[in-house]
């Protein structure tokens, strides 16, 4: 450290006599205006380079563009750069001393300092990592039976896209993550629960092709949610519905209202799923070898595609003039559609209207709702003798290779399948429904 005397006109920042080995000194100057001095007379065109390359202004004179001058005279101070020149470089300390050196830069002086700091931007996965989306793709490839229906596929792809960590590598999606995920999902319990068996479904097939080690949905499903229990419907149940069903064949504009009455007296005489009755299309009532068929082909599964010969009591109550009535290409029942996020479950507003229309009614007992019609079909074959591959066949239960061999679509077994339908009977006469 040396110390000397400098002589200072009026304007310290302005002052220009400042050369050589002078020794100098900052009595007349408090720490600040003999900074900027120092800054001005020695790093000011450093930093006005520094802050266009960077694409900012700091104003002299600033505490900004202070400590940049001071990273700038440290760095000139520091540099082994020689003497010879005689040019003085010093930075005042506020203590009052200085440091000094005479030197001659040789080379440039990079910025010591960047005006904000890079974002951080976190490293690329792994090469070769799987993420939560690969795994779903391949366990929905090579893991789902080969008679799992487009729909129910499409109904897995949903469930997918809504994991918001579907993107990111198995390995570290953590149970908080997955319990996270499937609690704040705004569904019951139950449904919760197929989330959690399908994810969990989907880390398995992973764990067994060594793509993941564990398995964070393993153990989410929720206990004591307990399954869906259908009771078939009573004589006076069915009675008390079907006395108060209008049956339009022709109407004036196809509503819920209009579609559910027919809905629920073909699931009564077939045991179709709710979703089987509101998908089809006139075309699919189709006749052959003198008997009236329904041509199922919107099951969950292959075994679901089946022939369903038409009761006799579908016949009286008007259902072949009500499908006459429609456009040829038309559905069956043309106002019911599906919502905008499961397009093609379109009997969820059929089940929604057949549940005001039952509590109207007063059928209210536990387990009593639209499936309970395909359980009250089971239930009246079986009493009536009928085997359980028979029942099997006409529910969409039995073996494809069975149906195919043993029924068809035409011929003896057609015949054999009506007079099985034949034998659901709920001992009123057909037809007794009301008619519009």
């Amino acid at each position: 450290m040396d110390a000397g005397k400098l002589g200072l006109d009026d304007d310290p920042l302005s002052y220009d006599g400042l050369d050589g080995d002078h020794r100098l000194s900052y009595d007349e100057l408090d720490y600040t205006q003999a900074l900027d001095v120092a800054i001005k007379h020695q790093v000011a065109t450093e930093i006005a380079n520094f802050c266009q390359r960077v694409g900012t202004t700091v104003q002299p004179g600033t505490e900004p563009y202070r400590k940049i001058g001071i990273e700038f005279i440290k760095a000139k101070l520091a540099a082994d750069l020689g003497a010879g020149s005689g040019t003085a470089f010093w930075l005042p300390l506020p203590d009052g001393r200085e440091i000094t050196k005479t030197g001659s830069p040789s080379r440039a002086i990079e910025p010591p300092i960047p005006v904000e700091p890079k974002p951080i931007t976190p490293p690329p996965p792994k090469k070769g990592a799987v993420t939560f989306a690969d795994a779903a793709a391949a366990y929905l490839k090579t893991e789902l039976a080969d008679d799992v229906k487009p729909a129910t596929v499409q109904e897995y792809r949903r469930k997918i896209d809504a994991f918001p960590h579907k993107d990111k590598p198995l390995r570290i999606i953590t149970r908080g993550m997955a319990a996270e995920f499937l609690d704040g999902l705004p569904i019951s319990k139950r449904t919760r629960n197929l989330y959690a068996a399908l994810f969990s479904a989907i880390y398995k097939s992973a764990i067994r092709r060594e793509k993941a080690n564990a398995n964070p949905f393993e153990g989410q499903r929720l206990k004591g949610v307990a399954r869906v229990h259908y009771e078939p419907f009573t004589d006076d149940e069915l009675a008390t519905l079907f006395a108060d069903a209008k049956l339009e064949i022709g109407p004036e504009k196809h509503t819920t209202t209009t579609a559910l009455p027919w809905c629920a007296l073909i699931a009564a005489f077939t045991g179709c799923r709710r979703d089987e009755v509101a998908s089809l299309m006139a075309t699919d009532i189709k006749q052959r070898g003198g008997v009236w068929f329904f041509d199922i082909r919107d099951g969950k599964t292959e075994n679901a595609e089946r022939v369903v010969p038409i009761h006799h009591a579908l016949i009286d109550a008007g259902l072949l003039k009500y499908r006459d009535a429609l456009p040829r290409d038309s559905r069956l029942f043309p106002s019911l559609k599906g919502s905008p996020s499961a397009p093609d479950k379109i009997g969820k507003a059929l089940g929604y209207a057949f549940e005001a229309w039952r509590k109207r009614l007063g059928i209210v007992r536990k387990g009593v709702n639209f499936h309970s019609f395909r359980h009250t079909v089971g239930d009246r074959l079986r009493k009536a003798g009928v085997a359980k591959d028979d029942r099997g066949f006409l529910l969409g239960h039995a073996d494809v290779e069975m149906q195919n061999k043993v029924y068809g679509h035409d011929g003896p077994g057609l015949h054999r399948l009506q007079a099985i339908v034949d034998k659901i009977n709920y001992g009123w006469a057909p037809g007794a429904p009301g008619r519009a």
